[in-house]
């Protein structure tokens, strides 16, 4: 077991990052003693003077009169530290080295010593907890904070898992000091999930965008048999549902099962009037039969928070309880309940704190529109913390490393160049043991082009 020694300061903080690094990632045994220090000390609890490892208290020893303030932000250019070796599979041409966000990079050996000059559990605090949204103020159109004005982004960070290589580098220390240690070994996975920001391409009511809709099938898409089904799914409504083009459920599932996944299947369960929620309800009979469906394949059901909910407490909870009530009238039954805000709409802490007063297990939310990869700095699961009341919530945070949008709406990738994209994202993933988490929409596969796309997608996550 190890011993770890902590100044006095910010304990709900440090309860909450130790934790999380040293029993949930790590797999370790330890006790900690508040001592007056300056750094964060760790031995072995029977054997004190077998080794050490100082670490650098830096972020939780801020005065309070600057906590959550804009002097606390890592301030670039950033020193650099080597990657930590992988213990499993590595990226494809990963970077040698990682930004710092809080110490120097330098490490000090002296006999059986070692001073680690980077704050580990500072770094990892800021990141999960995704500390710089609560103090810089800048908002997108939508109320989001963006993927520029992150640190990550400006220190070319974005598309490594941050937190979890500093994870790892603790990791390479503390074993090379006590080789008797064992971490815990985990399982990475792929998580695919699914937006039904549109149930079917039918219920859009908006003939302008129906109209751009099948110009895009035309001149884009060069699938004039997909216009004619849009067309005919639209006249005809429900009587057509078979051949909507967004009617794409059945092949996310198909897909999903030849490379032995589950899907997750996200719907809005607001009744909005609202075009951008949609045009689709829980009582639909449609939509009764899909839920059914989805279940009985073994797949999951989760909820997409309506646009107006992430600071709504009452309109979050309401909408969670139509969607169970909808999903319990079609015979669906579920150990666990998630989802993720619609059109990736976050406030920290409020978000999670509404979700979790809510009931739900987990959120999906927390990566950017505009660009894919590590926006809590991990590809791991992990317990999320307030950091207004302070505490840490039941909820949890599975982190959106990829979305559709962000690769060819925002980014506009070509398949090739996404494809290779997503690849590096995922061997990051697998390296780390956690969770290759990807977001595309049921109307992103409306064309056989598309589908074969996905297909490859798909086909590039496995290590």
């Amino acid at each position: 077991m190890l011993k770890v020694e902590i100044p006095g300061s910010r304990m709900a903080e440090r309860e909450y990052v130790l934790t999380l690094i040293l029993t949930e990632w790590l797999g370790l045994q330890w006790t900690s003693e508040v001592n007056v220090r300056s750094d964060t000390r760790i031995t072995l609890l029977d054997d004190p003077g077998d080794g050490e490892v100082l670490v650098p208290d830096v972020l939780l020893a801020i005065p309070d009169g600057e906590w959550l303030a804009s002097s606390s932000l890592p301030a670039p250019p950033l020193p650099l530290a080597p990657i930590p070796p992988a213990r499993g599979i590595s990226p494809d041409g990963p970077p040698g080295r990682m930004p710092v966000l809080f110490g120097s990079g330098d490490e000090l050996r002296n006999g059986s010593s070692t001073s680690l000059m980077l704050d580990v559990f500072g770094g990892v605090f800021f990141l999960v907890t995704r500390y710089e949204e609560l103090v810089l103020r800048v908002r997108d159109g939508h109320g989001r904070f963006g993927a520029s004005h992150s640190i990550q982004t400006k220190e070319d960070a974005l598309e490594i898992p941050l937190a979890d290589l500093y994870v790892d580098y603790l990791w390479s220390v503390i074993s090379r000091t006590w080789p008797r240690l064992e971490r815990a070994v985990r399982t990475a996975d792929v998580v695919l999930t699914h937006d039904a920001d549109h149930l079917l391409a039918a219920d859009d009511r908006s003939y302008r965008r129906m109209s751009r809709r099948l110009l895009g099938d035309l001149a884009l898409r060069r699938d004039p048999g997909l216009a004619t089904r849009r067309l005919r799914a639209h006249l005809l409504k429900r009587r057509a549902a078979q051949i909507d083009p967004f009617n794409s459920y059945d092949f996310l599932m198909d897909v999903s099962e030849r490379h032995g996944y589950r899907s997750h299947f996200y719907f809005i369960s607001a009744d909005s009037d609202r075009p951008i929620d949609g045009f689709y309800s829980m009582s639909d009979p449609w939509l009764h039969a899909l839920l059914e469906d989805i279940h009985r394949r073994g797949h999951q059901i989760g909820l997409h928070g309506s646009y107006d909910s992430p600071t709504d407490g009452d309109r979050l909870a309401s909408e969670f309880d139509a969607l169970r009530r909808g999903a319990e009238s079609a015979g669906v039954t579920q150990t666990s309940w998630g989802g993720r805000q619609h059109f990736l709409r976050w406030s920290n802490p409020e978000t999670w704190r509404i979700w979790d007063a809510a009931g739900l297990d987990y959120d999906s939310t927390i990566g950017y529109p505009e660009r894919v990869g590590f926006r809590a700095g991990t590809c791991r699961e992990f317990p999320v913390f307030d950091l207004l009341d302070r505490r840490q919530l039941r909820l949890r945070e599975r982190p959106l490393i990829v979305m559709d949008g962000s690769l060819f709406g925002h980014m506009r990738l070509s398949s090739a160049d996404a494809r290779s994209k997503v690849r590096v994202l995922a061997r990051w993933c697998w390296r780390e043991e956690g969770s290759v988490v990807l977001l595309w929409h049921n109307s992103m596969v409306t064309s056989d082009g598309e589908r074969r796309r996905y297909e490859s997608i798909i086909e590039g996550l496995s290590a």
